[in-house]
Formats: C-alpha cells, sequence, structure tokens
C-alpha cells in the first residue's frame, strides 16, 4: 500500500498465505484466528505486520471519508468528484467532473472507485 495508513481509514485487507490457528465461540459471536509469516519466516497470530509480503492492503478510503459539502476529492482513476447537497436532500453526496451522482450514495462508489483522496477541505465549511 502506497502512503501512511491512518486511524480511521476503511482499508480491504488480504492475507495471502495463511491458516486458521484456532476457531472460538464467545458471547460476542465466532472468531477464526489465523496464522500467517512476516517477511523474516516468523509465525505470527495477533497484529498484522504491516511489512509482511503475506499482506495486501488497498486503501478504500482516509480516515477523512464521509465528504462534506465543499469537499473535492479524486477517485482511484484521477477523477475529481465535488461534495454537494442537492436541493431536496439534506446528505452530502458526490458528484464527478464527468456529470455522474453515485446511484444510491456515496457508499456504493467505495469499491468500484477507489481508493478515494481528499484533494481539499475548507474546515471552516461545517459537516452537513
Amino acid at each position: 500500500m502506497q502512503g501512511e495508513i491512518k486511524k480511521g481509514d476503511r482499508l480491504k485487507v488480504t492475507i495471502l498465505d495463511c491458516y486458521a490457528e484456532a476457531v472460538s465461540t464467545t458471547s460476542r459471536g465466532r472468531f477464526l484466528h489465523l496464522g500467517f509469516w512476516d517477511q523474516d519466516g516468523r509465525l505470527n497470530v495477533g497484529p498484522l505486520p504491516l511489512s509482511s509480503d503475506h499482506l495486501k492492503i488497498e486503501a478504500l478510503t482516509p480516515h477523512t471519508w464521509p465528504p462534506c459539502r465543499g469537499d473535492v476529492w479524486e477517485d482511484g482513476h484521477g477523477v475529481k468528484w465535488f461534495g454537494v447537497c442537492p436541493i431536496d436532500e439534506n446528505k452530502v453526496t458526490l458528484f464527478s467532473v464527468r456529470g455522474s451522482y453515485p446511484a444510491s450514495g456515496v457508499d456504493e462508489l467505495l469499491l468500484t472507485n477507489g481508493p478515494w483522496r481528499l484533494v481539499y477541505r475548507d474546515e471552516a465549511e461545517p459537516p452537513f
């Protein structure tokens, strides 16, 4: 992954070579504990070593997601999108320079047009 991962970033993580270390059930549900190797060939269970060749990490959105009115975003294809609030709605949506709105909201754009990068945000503008 390019760039630094920050708390709040939405990520897609793929572990390329791992095995089931254990399966447990608690009052909160079922959990899968994975075993995988880091770049030095050491077995890990628990926190993911970001330097491992066995991890593929793709940023879906930065921690500044969701868009605010007045934002300028760039998608993974280099297309600019503007945060707007349609007259008949009170939630922010994105409008591309190509003139297209997302069909059912901004979250549908995450997988099809990612990764996203915030180009500009007016911090004085309220986030609604």
